[in-house]
């Protein structure tokens, strides 16, 4: 299993949400479902069957709630979006708090 990667934003002082949030994925590539494993205002980690290259555009919905991002890498099923505007914190909690089957673990460092 090989990491493909392309750049990064990843911000070391960023809050990430350790989280299993359903997500529904839509790209050039086509649509999906995944669930996204942690969220930040920079990005996410998502884990999805299907494959999104590194440098796609994805949007990712959540509910009526939708954040756009670039895939920045990935590795088997899982891969980084890195957002391409970051969030306030107050956005991100309100995506998190807008999927109703979720489920939400504390910030982690």
């Amino acid at each position: 299993m090989g990491i493909e990667r392309r750049g990064s934003r990843r911000q070391g002082n960023e809050r990430r949400w350790k989280t299993f949030l359903p997500v529904a994925l839509d790209s050039s590539q086509g649509g999906a479902r995944g669930h996204i494993l942690n969220l930040s205002a920079g990005g996410a980690l998502v884990h999805s069957a299907t494959t999104h290259h590194v440098g796609t555009i994805v949007r990712l919905s959540l509910g009526d709630f939708q954040l756009s991002g670039r895939v920045a890498w990935r590795a088997g099923e899982r891969f980084g979006v890195a957002f391409l505007t970051a969030l306030p914190d107050l956005t991100v909690e309100r995506a998190i708090a807008v999927s109703k089957d979720s489920l939400v673990l504390e910030p982690s460092a």
